[in-house]
Formats: structure tokens, sequence, C-alpha cells
């Protein structure tokens, strides 16, 4: 019996390889290609794992989600979110058309992507089958089966039911929080008006408690502040300072920021709604507190962005005097303080009527 024997030399390897053929014409072509293949790679047409890519860029899809699920398994994934990635990136490359992983393309995907919009498909649901694709694809890229993510390109659908809106507290939730452990951090917040990045990154050395003034450094937190900022401290912040009877590189708060679920499981302990038709008593919804309060204390615009240090007052803070600027802001704090005082004996009066 006859055999035709295929043999060539791998580019990939650079080792010789042969396989058996049914007959002469198949033999031929198939030494034909792998020499046409390996002159590519010798030349510098391509690439090795180019060709390699090109090669696994012919498998079916199906099979490359096969292979992503059971990578999720090893990686210890639940079953529940493992059957519900295999199924969400089935559904959006079988409504795509795509039937090799090689033909995955932004326009398909996005245009199947779009079909379930119109039919009333929600943005979760939408986000969902977008990302089970692009880890399908993410995957591929990091095993060889493609050169780069094509789908890298799309971005998710904006949910606006998740969008979380801060709401400012109340001087009555806010005088629950005297109960938490980290209320000294709290008060220097509200009264400073600095951002958890902010105040995590001051000392003591920062601090003139004869003056009652804070400097903020510029470049300080996670935004690069332009200016250096000086911040009147108010009378109950001073208070709380002079007893801990620090100086120099002792950090200014006691605690890290909480995360989120800390912090929602204090405010619930604290008798603080979380959720209002206002919106969310978050975390970070000290500062906006702070602004709020000083609104309605009655202190001009122009001094609440000061405060803030807003990129455009402070721009303007070079021509203008220090020591008026100073005064401007130190009774804009007072006049906070004062209000936050009256609001205090208000509540304590309601308490005592009822």
């Amino acid at each position: 019996m006859t055999r035709y024997v295929a043999t060539w030399k791998d580019p990939l390897t650079g080792k010789r390889k042969a396989k058996n053929c049914p007959n002469r014409e198949l033999r031929d072509r198939l030494q034909a290609e792998m020499r046409r293949r390996t002159w590519m790679v010798e030349s510098g047409l391509v690439t090795a794992r180019e060709l390699l890519v090109a090669d696994a860029a012919r498998k079916p899809v199906d099979s490359v989600i096969a292979e992503f699920t059971k990578h999720l398994r090893r990686r210890r994934a639940t079953k529940q979110s493992v059957a519900e990635s295999k199924r969400a990136a089935t559904v959006i490359f079988k409504k795509a058309g795509i039937k090799c992983i090689g033909e995955v393309n932004v326009k398909p995907v996005n245009a199947a992507l779009d079909k379930m919009a119109e039919g009333g498909a929600s943005p979760r649901t939408i986000n969902l089958y977008l990302h089970a694709a692009k880890a399908v694809c993410k995957w591929a890229v990091k095993n060889s089966y493609l050169h780069e993510n094509p789908l890298d390109s799309l971005q998710q659908v904006e949910d606006l039911s998740l969008v979380k809106v801060r709401r400012s507290l109340t001087v009555a939730e806010f005088e629950l929080l005297r109960g938490s452990k980290r209320w000294p951090d709290y008060l220097l917040l509200v009264r400073t008006l600095l951002r958890w990045s902010e105040a995590a990154s001051l000392t003591f050395q920062h601090v003139d408690l004869e003056k009652g003034l804070l400097t903020v450094p510029k470049g300080i937190g996670k935004r690069d502040r332009k200016l250096v900022a000086e911040v009147p401290l108010a009378r109950d912040v001073l208070v709380l300072l002079r007893r801990r009877r620090a100086v120099g590189n002792v950090p200014l708060l006691l605690h890290r920021k909480p995360v989120p679920h800390v912090w929602r499981a204090e405010v619930k302990r604290l008798g603080i709604e979380h959720k209002t038709e206002a919106g969310y008593a978050q975390c970070s919804s000290l500062r906006p507190t702070g602004c709020t309060w000083l609104a309605q204390a009655g202190v001009d615009l122009d001094t609440i962005m000061r405060l803030r240090r807003d990129m455009g007052p402070l721009a303007e803070s070079v021509y203008i005097d220090r020591s008026r600027l100073r005064t401007q802001l130190r009774a804009g704090v007072d006049r906070v303080q004062h209000w936050y005082e009256r609001e205090q004996r208000k509540l304590r009066k309601q308490a005592i009527s009822t």
C-alpha cells in the first residue's frame, strides 16, 4: 500500500513534522502551504505569534466559550456566575452572527446590543452581555486566540438607576454621629470642607493652633492643587485638636475613611436613614453638608467657594490682600458656627418639650 507522507519544517518551533495524507494531491497541497507559511515567517512578513493567532482565530466561538468557562471554574467562580457568563456570551455572539472567534468585531456586536435596547432590554442587561463578550475576548487574547481585543472600544451603557445622588446631612442627623468613634474626623471634615484624601495627607505640622489656621499644601491628596490654601478652623474643631496635644507628623485624622458597607452599618446603628428621596447619605456627603450649612447660615457664595478652595476664587486670591481674605473667611466660619449652635439649642428644646 502506497503511503503519502507530507513533511515540512514547523515555522513556530523550527522542528521537522510529518503527516499521512490519503493521496498525492493532498500531500503536495499541504507541503506547499506549510512551505509558504515557513517562508512568510523567515522573510519577516509575519511573526510566529501572528501566525499562531491566525490559526487559532479559526476556532469556533462555542469552543472558546467552553474553554473560558473551564477557566472560570478553575478560578473557583460560583456556579451561578459561571452559568450566567456562559449564557450571556453565547447569546450575544449568536445574535451578532459570529461563528469563529476571529470574526469578532465591533460592528456586529454593537448592532446586536442596539437591537436588544430597542427590544426593551434594560441598561443592566445590556452591560451584562457586553461584559461577558469582553471577558471572553480578553481571555482569548491571553491565550493567543486573538491578537488584540476587538471590543475594547465599546463602552458600557450608563444606568441612571444606579447613580447615587449624595445628599447633605441635617443638623439632627449630624448630631447622631456623636455616637461614632470617628466623630472627631467627621467634625473636622464638615468644618474645613476637606476631602478624605486631603485630610488623610495632613499632619499637625499643618495646623497653627494659636492663629486657628490649617494650611493645605498644593498638590496634596488625589487632586493637584495649584495654590497653597489657608483654612480657618472653627471653635469646636480647635477644642478637639487642643485636647489631643499632638505635634509634628502626627496624622490629623484618627481613622481611615470607612468603606461603604461599614459606613452604612454605622449610620443604621446610629438611627440615620441612609436612603431618602433627596438621595444617599454617603461617607463623602460631609463636604456637601458643610457647604449647605454655610449657605443656610447666610454666608455669601464667594466665601463658600473660597472655603471650598475652588480654582476660580483661589486664582483671584493672588491679587487680594491676604489679611483681608483671612478676615472674610474667618467671618464665614464663625457665622456657620453660631448658626450650628442655634440649631443645637433648637434640637435640645424640642427634645425637652417631647
